[in-house]
């Protein structure tokens, strides 16, 4: 009965927010040089014919703004697709720094066509941005709503920016860099945490610190020591330095590392991990969603007292459904091939998790957990 009610649950969450993957939202990637502006278009390729309206937020980093109207809303233009509908579209921008916009038709129409602008905005670098250096901003929380009162959900979609113009190397001036910075996707569970390792592949070799700050979506966070900061651990890479990580939460709600060597050590190796932090996933994601964050501000100091320059780094994860007791195989059931897979960890001969197997958590994979499987799928536990 316990898993007959979890399984009716599960049914609730995942039509909550449908997913349509048929349907494309899409934006291009765009040059603009510091100090000036360009048009940004959300575009969408839809295999939906019954789409009325949608809610979305844009998401940039630090030197990236919206346009504003008058009234200090964004300003946001509906695409051509609307030249003959009653469409209108609203924006606000929120405490956390993003820009939300709504568009709805009063009349009830649909969204004429299956390609082409939704809306465009305008972005704005700021002067103080060096050439070559490349960000990522992000759509996200992006919903649609149909004729049918259908809600349609799509997976958040990042687009770079490049800050035009040429570059003057030496001294101080950021460079860019052969080196890779990057972040390997990952799968959590709603209500659980992940590690995320932040790694680096290096050919440069006199690297000495480095600063990046990690942006993340609503609905994911990163765990904090007591004093409030951001939690972060130094790699393996760094055993035998005297390196110090240290952290902070910036008023826009990403969170910034600092990585330095009083001793001025240069960075060992040429591969491997930088640093791991801890992701926690709200509970109140539910199991498919696709959420992306992004690893940005990336700089690196090497011992000559050059600055080297990484684009951004996205963060993609994947919200898994959440483990069931008992379900030692991982089918997704408690049945009796879970007792099958304990017996073959108590043989030794299964590549099982011996952790996942100690079902009733007594630190042991014996018959006990063969017992407690029996009660739960009788229905006792």
């Amino acid at each position: 009965m316990k898993q007959k009610r979890l399984f009716i649950l599960g049914l609730v969450l995942a039509f909550a927010g449908i997913t349509h993957a048929a349907d494309i939202l899409k934006v291009q990637d765009v040059e603009i040089a510091a100090g000036e502006s360009v048009t940004l278009n959300i575009e969408l390729n839809n295999t939906t014919t019954n789409l009325m309206g949608w809610q979305c937020d844009i998401s940039l980093p630090e030197g990236l703004t919206l346009e504003l109207k008058a009234n200090g809303k964004p300003k946001g233009t509906l695409g051509e697709r609307f030249k003959d509908t009653d469409h209108s579209i609203s924006s606000s921008k929120l405490a956390n720094g993003d820009y939300r916009f709504i568009v709805t038709s009063m009349d009830g129409d649909v969204i004429p066509g299956t390609s082409g602008t939704m809306f465009s905005v305008t972005v704005i670098a700021d002067a103080s941005l060096a050439a070559g250096t490349k960000m990522t901003g992000t759509v996200k929380n992006i919903e649609f709503n149909t004729k049918d009162n259908q809600k349609l959900t799509f997976s958040d979609v990042s687009f770079a920016v490049t800050i035009s113009g040429e570059t003057t190397p030496g001294g101080d001036d950021p460079q860019e860099t052969s080196d890779v910075l990057k972040v390997e996707d990952v799968e959590v569970a709603s209500g659980e945490s992940a590690a995320l390792n932040i790694e680096l592949t290096n050919t440069t070799t006199n690297l000495m610190g480095w600063q990046c700050d990690i942006s993340l979506p609503e609905g994911l966070t990163l765990e904090l020591k007591a004093n409030g900061k951001p939690k972060a651990t130094l790699g393996e890479r760094f055993e035998t330095t005297e390196h110090t990580i240290s952290s902070t939460v910036l008023a826009n709600g990403s969170y910034r590392f600092i990585a330095t060597s009083m001793d001025g050590e240069t960075i060992p190796g040429t591969s491997g991990t930088l640093f791991t932090v801890t992701l926690k996933a709200d509970v109140s994601l539910a199991a498919g969603t696709k959420l992306s964050g992004v690893v940005k501000n990336i700089e690196f100091n090497t011992k000559d007292n050059q600055k080297l320059t990484f684009s951004d780094v996205s963060i993609n994860v994947s919200i898994k459904s959440a483990a069931i007791l008992g379900d030692v195989n991982g089918d997704g059931e408690v049945n009796v091939g879970d007792i099958v897979t304990v017996c073959n960890v108590m043989a030794g001969i299964s590549t099982v998790d011996p952790q996942v197997a100690d079902v009733n958590g007594d630190g042991e994979v014996n018959v006990g957990d063969i017992v407690t499987i029996c009660n739960i799928m009788a229905g006792k536990e």
